[in-house]
């Protein structure tokens, strides 16, 4: 977005903001989620937001 002018001056642009939810897993579903996780090195919220990434391109692509 492009910053407008107010009263003359320049007013520095707006980002967009960011979505928060919170995901809830059965134990089972995390555990699996946990030690792919742990074994990518990465985070389970990376996990489960590179599988949400992996999902949303698949369901595009259908």
């Amino acid at each position: 977005m492009k910053g407008t002018k107010r009263d003359g001056e320049k007013v520095k642009a707006q980002s967009t903001a960011a979505v928060r939810a919170t995901i809830s897993f059965p134990p089972d579903v995390y555990e699996s989620l946990k030690s792919v996780a742990t074994g990518n090195k990465v985070s389970g919220v990376g996990g489960a937001r590179r599988g949400g990434e992996v999902h949303r391109r698949a369901v595009a692509l259908a």
